[in-house]
């Protein structure tokens, strides 16, 4: 075989189409995202290499010339192959990636992709992640029916065939609205705070049992509002509080920066109430590698909520 050292790169080639499609520098400029003087260049550099006048140029436009008209052509099938080869083997590359399905709520599954994911990828880039939302129970359905193959989930009552494996738990506080009178002090003591009405869903059905342990150890009569029992969002019960509904006790971690200025946030003074979180999969399935790396990846960095927000 026969090899040649070429001067010309297909950087080259695709800047020269860029000139002759946008008929302008500053336009080709923009549209290869590199400055005009940089485009102006190459393709000066170009011409020299190639020894033909490529544009013709005038104080308004600049133009193809005769040669660059026959140029363009063969440059254009070249760029074109050049871009199906890569994307050929690109995606060949992509399939051979492992790949691990990954559920979880809204709030916690933006929190992991955005930071814990985003590291765990940069490490291992052989190993893809695909990402679903949904309730903490279809996110434990998911992965019992095989669509996903882990759920990072708060913990819930959970079938047989599942397992859970703890990453972290979370101090609950109060969230109210940011008037609210329970946001005079930074802490106030549990037996105050059970005489609002209480915001808990279904889905936080053992804060529920544990605020009525503590409600009846005091003869408090709890009062749970009704309306967010079928909330699933976190935001929409974080909302309900904000807009005086009644108070949510929960963990308050997740609740993004810019929220947080327009609600109030009390810790509980006398009494510790905690949600933990943690890791779901189908119980006595052998998982890939990829699968087991990524798990012990996040059990192995510590608190998911101190990764995703910090201290609160």
């Amino acid at each position: 075989m026969h090899f040649r050292q070429f001067d010309i790169s297909i950087q080259d080639l695709q800047v020269f189409l860029a000139v002759s499609e946008c008929a302008s520098f500053s336009g080709a400029a923009k549209l290869v995202g590199k400055s005009q003087p940089s485009v102006s260049s190459r393709i000066k550099r170009l011409e020299e290499r190639l020894q033909i006048r490529l544009f013709v140029r005038d104080a308004k436009s600049v133009r193809l010339s005769e040669e660059g008209e026959k140029f363009h052509g063969d440059a254009l099938k070249l760029v074109d192959e050049m871009a199906m080869l890569h994307d050929k083997f690109h995606r060949k590359s992509e399939r051979r990636k492992s790949v691990v399905r990954v559920c979880s709520p809204i709030m916690v599954g933006s929190a992991l992709v955005t930071i814990s994911a985003d590291q765990f990828q940069e490490r291992n880039p052989g190993i893809m992640l695909k990402f679903a939302d949904d309730t903490p129970d279809n996110c434990v359905q998911r992965v019992l029916d095989g669509k996903s193959d882990v759920a990072i989930i708060p913990i819930i009552k959970l079938p047989p065939e599942a397992d859970f494996r703890l990453v972290f738990t979370d101090l609950c506080k109060v969230i109210s609205s940011s008037d609210h009178p329970l946001t005079q002090n930074k802490s106030a003591d549990i037996a105050e705070i059970l005489k609002y009405p209480i915001l808990c869903p279904n889905t936080h059905i053992e804060i529920r049992k544990k605020l009525q342990l503590e409600a009846d150890k005091r003869n408090i009569k709890i009062s749970f509002v009704a309306a967010a029992f079928e909330v699933t969002n976190y935001m929409s019960l974080v909302a309900m509080a904000s807009s005086n509904l009644g108070i949510a006790i929960t963990s308050a971690k997740f609740i993004p920066e810019p929220f947080q200025q327009g609600i109030g946030i009390t810790r509980i003074a006398d009494c510790k109430l905690t949600r933990a979180f943690g890791l779901v999969t189908a119980k006595g399935k052998n998982q890939s590698a990829a699968v087991q790396r990524f798990c012990d990846y996040l059990a192995n960095i510590g608190s998911l909520m101190e990764i995703a927000r910090g201290p609160i």
